[in-house]
């Protein structure tokens, strides 16, 4: 990536081939709170990921790496409406909209 100013990503050069998978989980938690699955599916399957609070994740996949473990994990909370995921890269980047 170009960065600008030292501190801001002006465009992506070449892509890494990593993709990140987010996933956030609504309030109330159901009684089937899949997050610990996740939790252990993450760890057993060595990928690197980040909580922000106890309900949204993001989780990094390598492109050589099988992510159909984490979807398991979480499927049926996406099935029930009570956890909803995206691909981190699903637009193409942008560069800055504002000035800084």
């Amino acid at each position: 990536m170009e960065i600008r100013d030292s501190r801001f990503v002006e465009r992506v050069v070449e892509r890494s081939g990593r993709r990140i998978f987010r996933v956030f989980f609504m309030e109330p938690r159901p009684s089937d709170d899949s997050r610990l699955v996740l939790r252990n599916a993450v760890q057993s399957g060595g990928f690197l990921s980040e909580w922000s609070g106890d309900r949204h994740i993001a989780i990094d996949i390598p492109e050589s790496s099988d992510p159909s473990p984490l979807f398991r994990a979480v499927q049926c909370e996406i099935d029930a409406g009570t956890a909803f995921w995206e691909w981190g890269d699903s637009e193409p980047f942008q560069g800055p909209a504002t000035s800084f």
